[in-house]
């Protein structure tokens, strides 16, 4: 399987504040969505796709978590892997 996990964020850093701080809703997929979660899940997406297709093997399962705004970037990769025709099996 490959479980792919969002850490927490650290408050104490200026980047994770700015994060935070981007409530302006922008469209992303489906709905209106919190534009600094947006700005983060694209900062990593390319490489966490690239980690799926070049590790994945047929029949292998994907999750994703994560914790605090991690868990609104989890939700929106597995909204990523949607559009990109990526079957999840979970998201916690």
């Amino acid at each position: 399987m490959i479980i792919i996990a969002f850490r927490g964020t650290e408050p104490t850093t200026l980047q994770g504040w700015m994060t935070d701080v981007k409530i302006c809703r922008k469209s992303y997929h489906y709905a209106k969505v919190h534009r600094g979660f947006i700005q983060g899940v694209q900062t990593v997406w390319p490489e966490i796709s690239a980690v799926i297709t070049n590790w994945q093997i047929k029949a292998q399962s994907l999750w994703l978590t994560g914790h605090s705004l991690e868990a609104a970037l989890a939700t929106l990769g597995m909204a990523s892997l949607g559009e990109e025709v990526k079957s999840v099996n979970g998201l916690y």
